[in-house]
């Protein structure tokens, strides 16, 4: 009976390495992308301050701004990569017990300098009761991080008055946790709709198509399931489940 258990600890212990390693190389191949978002603002943050400084009159007020919002996305940068090292360092999955809501906040204010230099209106609604998971709370934010960057660049070209990213949290019937990141974007193809979670499909130009990956490979990890909806106004929802902490 001792080695039967034995046997299953050791099999388990090799599917949750082999779940690890295979999130590491997801996350590993979308890391270039994500930290390119944030040094191209600061390269042109500091191309708008060198600009200043050639001007007859120097901008004070306008150039700390910019310096400002440069250390901002700089530090933003060093965050992907410390939560991309933190996942790295532990061996095996480690969930603790966190709250979802507060997981959410934590990614939104990552995206703070995004959504204000977008002109987008953020509107939450949140459900007031703790919504307490365990998990790893490092994936969590960076499944939140990947779907608002991609709500932000949805609404990149649209008018100012469509730009709402609206982000909900609530519980089904069955007390799973539901988060939704809706934004007023041009929507999905529906040619690529029942695509868009598999790597290398993306609707960017720039894009490696491994964001959505990470998402799906995350929150099933996690016992959940994720999904995207056309709004009927246009735009898209993603929704996500994780399964409620058992007291």
């Amino acid at each position: 009976q001792k080695r039967v258990q034995s046997l299953k600890r050791q099999h388990q212990d090799m599917l949750h390495k082999n779940e690890r390693l295979a999130t590491l190389a997801e996350i590993a191949s979308s890391l270039a992308h994500e930290i390119n978002q944030p040094l191209m603002a600061i390269a042109s943050y500091n191309d708008a301050c060198l600009r200043m400084l050639d001007a007859p009159t120097l901008p004070r007020d306008d150039l700390a701004t910019a310096l400002r919002r440069c250390r901002e996305q700089a530090l933003r940068a060093g965050n992907i990569i410390g939560r991309v090292r933190e996942f790295i360092r532990s061996k095996r999955p480690s969930p603790v017990v966190c709250e979802v809501n507060t997981l959410i906040r934590e990614a939104i204010e990552l995206l703070e300098t995004q959504i204000a230099d977008g002109a987008i209106t953020l509107r939450l609604a949140l459900l007031a009761e703790p919504l307490s998971i365990r998990a790893d709370p490092t994936l969590l934010v960076q499944v939140m991080v990947n779907l608002l960057q991609n709500a932000i660049d949805a609404m990149a070209t649209c008018p100012l008055a469509r730009r709402t990213l609206s982000v909900f949290s609530a519980r089904s019937d069955d007390g799973a946790i539901v988060v939704t990141v809706a934004d007023q974007g041009g929507g999905v193809a529906a040619t690529i709709a029942d695509q868009l979670f598999s790597p290398f499909q993306t609707t960017k130009a720039q894009g490696l198509g491994l964001g959505l990956s990470i998402c799906r490979s995350v929150v099933e990890a996690h016992g959940g399931w994720i999904w995207y909806s056309a709004n009927a106004d246009g735009g898209s929802s993603f929704h996500f489940t994780l399964p409620a902490q058992v007291e």
